[in-house]
């Protein structure tokens, strides 16, 4: 049975309603990075760890403001997927793998982070 205009407007609101509640929690990550990112901007010395592992420690040494790069990873992985989401309409199943892998990343991003704030500062 075919649907009127309305019907098909609901619909497409309710499907796209997840979608929006991923990519909005992916930028509300990304936000927090940013404000982590120069609140140790702030306070850091000239030279700053950027990675670190259980194994070795420390192991990547360089200026303060390479503090900006795990949020800048973060917003462009948002961009390019939300964009790739927009192109790629049709097809529910891609979009929603692309804005929950936009979150992992977020996520993952924010952990890794973290872990350099807690082990370092």
């Amino acid at each position: 049975m075919p649907y009127d205009t309305d019907t098909m407007r609901n619909l497409v609101k309710i499907q796209l309603r997840p979608l929006t509640i991923i990519f909005a929690l992916s930028g509300i990550v990304n936000l927090f990075l940013w404000f982590f990112a120069y609140r140790q901007y702030r306070i850091a010395t000239d030279l700053v760890p950027l990675h670190y592992t259980i194994y070795f420690g420390i192991d990547l040494i360089d200026f303060k403001t390479k503090l900006f790069i795990y949020p800048t990873i973060g917003i462009i992985v948002l961009i390019v997927n939300a964009s790739l989401g927009i192109f790629i309409r049709k097809e529910p199943l891609i979009v929603y793998i692309l804005a929950v892998a936009t979150l992992f990343v977020e996520i993952f991003t924010a952990l890794a982070f973290s872990a350099l704030i807690i082990n370092y500062y």
